[in-house]
């Protein structure tokens, strides 16, 4: 306990240190040096230090209004696995080659302490570079000198921008642990921002207030053929923002989570609308509507989708003596077996009709030529657009097209709707890979536009059967089928494609420890549409002539681990999908034995039935009976519930892992 409370003291001592004192370029202690690992998180490669940012903005007559980012970050290296820490990128952003931001001038210096002495290593300019990063983001790249267990690095900069729609987001949060970060705002009494903020990260310093600003520009007039010149001022009652997190601890990568990007704690911003003097308020806030519009209104977008009279003749070839309801299966079919996709995903299609023409292209390319296909044959199709879960999720609200990386083919129905993605052969009509399972899409329409729920039409279900028997001399021996379904089937189908079934029976072997695996055979490979069945038998000689028998109530399948170890979790639990487990045994027993104990029945679940477990065990003459189902409902979870999943896990876990005791008569 007082090692407990003095570590509070160090923590609270280090971070008051550097928010109440100001932090000056260029000077650092000897106790930061010498420190050998972090505070908040003992094991951690590296930690920030300090890392501060301010944005504010200034006025000329040539520029108009510009806003100013300045940032002086400092981070501690404690292993070699840190040294990565070391390599800097600073992201600017370019309209043209002439319109683009600037940024100022770079400081950044190495500290190692040698001797009683500290050594400072600067990166000189000659040492920055320029690299082009797509058409609009360019990085100026450095790499910090003489880098060593134990080292320092510091460094700032400053960017002017004139994209005022742009101003800079604020991460609190990194995968490093963070001792002080701050962020302070000042912003134009003329500019309206709608602050978006993400994270689990609290605040201590979260102030708000206003400061009145002066700015000075140029006038000339002329009046009864006399011209006179000079200067004048306006004010401007800005608002100002501060917020200050410390002792962040890393952002970690958990079970069951999408991109980190998405749990990250910072504060971004989105222009509304600014009301300049002398001129209207005018809104310039973007939405999903208006991005809906500037797509279908686009030539390569919109524009490109209504040009399908090149897929006319391969339309009604397609279709020719299909019923209704045989179609869109049939345009699917085509698009996926006769296409290849080049493994690229893109929210844009490059020339739909060289890749018609060339049969491959991204994802875009294929899954728009559905669209166009279904369109030709009478059907409502339309585009949705998404951020994959390892790109992460869009905002809800404010659009940002960087969020989205995919294109999905949304065909409408009497039920609802289906979403199609013609990108993989193994993908059965209406089965979404897991990647694209991330919240919502938008539907790009021009009569139903609108967020949908991006859900797979096929269910995600494994039935494991044995059938057991003790022999009298205590060997057992039986017969395994798992029956794997929707997801779950195809998952098994593409692991024995791609490795064979020699290599998924030995993982199989494997997971059963003590039992033998043989007679070992696998159906329904080759067609996408029907279950896998995994067949094989198992035994165990290992209790012959045993007088105690214990055996595993859920011999296969069952949970080894809970896969939620974390005491605490700042990030919600997203599940791609639902899914259903069944566990059916019978064993049968000799005369010779008796059973001398079962585990008890039992059915837990989380509130609203997200989640149930359910075990029955029953002895019915020589028979033992157990059947036992897990099914997964509800999909995300918030951090506050996370404690009651984690508990439902540990207790489910505990359950399959008892055993039935068996004993030999006497």
């Amino acid at each position: 306990m007082k090692f407990l409370i003095k570590l509070s003291l160090i923590l609270l001592v280090s971070s008051v240190s550097y928010g109440q004192n100001k932090v000056k370029f260029g000077k650092v202690s000897e106790q930061e040096l010498i420190q050998a690992a972090s505070l908040i998180e003992p094991e951690a490669a590296a930690e920030v230090l300090y890392d501060k940012g301010n944005s504010y903005f200034i006025y000329s007559d040539e520029n108009g209004f510009q806003f100013v980012f300045e940032r002086h970050r400092r981070i501690k290296i404690y292993k070699k696995e840190g040294y990565e820490y070391g390599d800097i990128e600073i992201p600017f952003y370019e309209a043209t080659t002439n319109t683009r931001e600037k940024v100022g001038v770079i400081r950044a210096v190495t500290y190692n302490y040698e001797d009683g002495k500290t050594v400072k290593s600067k990166v000189t300019n000659a040492e920055i570079f320029e690299e082009q990063l797509n058409k609009y983001w360019v990085v100026k790249k450095f790499a910090f000198p003489n880098i060593k267990e134990g080292s320092i690095i510091e460094y700032s900069y400053s960017i002017t921008s004139d994209f005022i729609q742009n101003l800079r987001e604020w991460e609190f949060q990194s995968e490093i642990p963070t001792v002080w970060t701050e962020y302070n705002l000042r912003v134009l009494e003329y500019l309206d921002y709608q602050r978006i903020s993400q994270g689990y990260v609290p605040f201590v310093i979260n102030k708000e207030g206003n400061q009145v600003e002066t700015f000075t520009y140029k006038y000339q007039n002329a009046s009864g053929g006399r011209a006179s010149s000079g200067t004048n001022s306006f004010s401007s009652n800005s608002a100002t923002y501060k917020w200050a997190a410390q002792n962040v601890t890393p952002l970690k990568e958990e079970p069951y989570m999408t991109s980190i990007e998405d749990y990250k704690a910072k504060i971004g911003f989105q222009l509304i609308s600014h009301n300049f003097p002398g001129s209207p308020q005018k809104f310039v806030a973007g939405s999903y509507e208006a991005m809906n519009k500037d797509l279908l209104d686009a030539d390569y977008y919109g524009g490109a989708l209504n040009k399908s009279n090149f897929l006319k003749e391969t339309v009604s070839s397609i279709i020719s003596g299909k019923n209704e309801d045989e179609v869109p299966l049939a345009i699917y079919s085509y698009i996926k077996n006769e296409f290849e996709w080049n493994g690229f995903t893109s929210l844009y299609p490059g020339n739909l009709k060289e890749t018609f023409r060339e049969k491959k292209g991204n994802s875009a390319n294929l899954n728009l030529l559905m669209v166009m296909m279904l369109r030709e044959a009478g059907y409502k199709a339309d585009p949705v657009l998404l951020g994959t879960r390892d790109h992460g999720k869009p905002h809800p609200i404010y659009p940002n097209k960087d969020k989205l990386n995919y294109v999905l083919c949304y065909l409408e129905s009497g039920d609802g709707g289906i979403l199609l993605d013609a990108t993989r052969k193994s993908l059965p009509f209406g089965m979404l890979p897991q990647k694209c399972l991330n919240g919502n899409g938008w539907r790009l329409s021009s009569t139903n536009p609108g967020w949908v729920p991006l859900k797979s039409a096929h269910k995600n279900e494994k039935i494991v059967q044995i059938k057991l028997t003790l022999a009298e001399d205590g060997s057992t021996n039986g017969d395994v089928v798992l029956k794997s379904r929707g997801s779950n089937g195809r998952s098994v189908r593409n692991n024995i494609q791609s490795d064979g079934e020699d290599k998924y029976f030995t993982k199989i072997d494997e997971s059963l420890l003590d039992w033998s695996v043989s007679e070992t055979s696998v159906e329904g490979i080759d067609d996408i549409y029907s279950e896998v069945l995994s067949n094989f038998t198992i035994s165990n000689d290992e209790n012959q002539d045993a007088d105690i028998i214990y055996l595993p109530l859920q011999l296969y399948d069952a949970y080894g681990e809970n896969p939620f170890k974390s005491e605490t979790r700042i990030q919600p639990i997203d599940f791609p999908s639902g899914f259903s487990r069944k566990y059916l045994l019978e064993l049968t027993i000799p005369d010779n034995y008796e059973v001398e104990e079962l585990p008890e029945s039992t059915v837990f679940q989380l509130p609203g039935r997200a989640a149930m477990f359910q075990l029955s065990v029953n002895q019915l003459g020589d028979k033992v009976n157990v059947v036992g189902i897990f099914k997964l409902k509800k999909t995300f979870y918030l951090p506050d519930e996370y404690s009651g999943i984690k508990q439902f896990f540990d207790l489910m876990i505990q359950k399959q892992s008892e055993q039935i005791v068996i004993k030999k008569k006497s």
